[in-house]
């Protein structure tokens, strides 16, 4: 099993703590975020791809986000991935034109509207590669559309679980890999959800778990304050 994706979890402002799984055979790819590198395995090539955050601080309509995303492709030889986020997501009409941008090849879904997804599917996925951002819990729906890699946080620190959902999922055994994620995969997530700044706390717990310093949460009083509950939490749940 390859890792080609190495893709960072934005929220953390630290380490990347999170990892996008493809089959075995595809070409290794590094992403980044303008992140430190993880602690696990860490690329000795150049980056060969960029993931790139939509605006955040401004509405923008279809045209500006176009010139936007234009820009920054001209501006570097690398791949672009289009990253859709749970605040935002691409316009069935605006990922048709960016999928003409020669160097901008895929996009990470994260926002989790199965509804949009499948539209964004019959319109870009000829040309780039739709991934499903939102983790193990959403794979198998992702891949029954034909979806081919997904993003792991809880890879960092419990590793057995990722792997096999992916291997089942390759395979087509989706059901199998459903059961996989419902029980091993279900309490991190429920664990993740239950207070702000849960999501980004409850993965570096885990990795220091492990032995491995994967510096401070995000930075918000509720995730600094929390950080000892969620550590309790975290034992309990796995």
């Amino acid at each position: 099993m390859k890792v080609p994706f190495h893709a960072g979890q934005q929220s953390s402002g630290d380490y990347n703590a999170s990892f996008l799984f493809f089959p075995v055979g595809w070409l290794p790819l590094w992403f980044f975020a303008g992140l430190r590198p993880s602690p696990y395995d860490r690329p000795r090539s150049a980056p060969t791809a960029s993931w790139f955050l939509p605006p955040s601080v401004t509405l923008a309509n279809d045209d500006g986000l176009l010139a936007y995303h234009r820009a920054i492709a001209a501006s570097t030889k690398l791949g672009i991935v289009l990253f859709q986020t749970p605040a935002f997501n691409f316009s069935v009409g605006l990922l048709r034109c960016l999928r003409e941008v020669p160097n901008i090849v895929g996009m990470n879904d994260e926002h989790g509207d199965m509804k949009q997804f499948v539209r964004q599917w019959c319109a870009a996925s000829d040309r780039l590669e739709l991934q499903c951002g939102v983790g193990e819990i959403l794979a198998p729906s992702y891949f029954a559309l034909g979806v081919k890699g997904f993003t792991s946080g809880i890879v960092n620190f419990m590793p057995r679980t990722p792997l096999p959902i992916m291997e089942l999922l390759c395979a087509g055994q989706l059901k199998a890999a459903a059961e996989v994620v419902e029980r091993e995969a279900m309490p991190v997530f429920d664990l993740r959800g239950q207070r702000p700044g849960y999501t980004t706390v409850v993965i570096k717990e885990g990795i220091t778990l492990c032995g491995l310093e994967a510096g401070p949460g995000a930075a918000t009083a509720s995730a600094e304050e929390h950080s000892h509950p969620a550590r309790a939490r975290l034992l309990a749940a796995v």
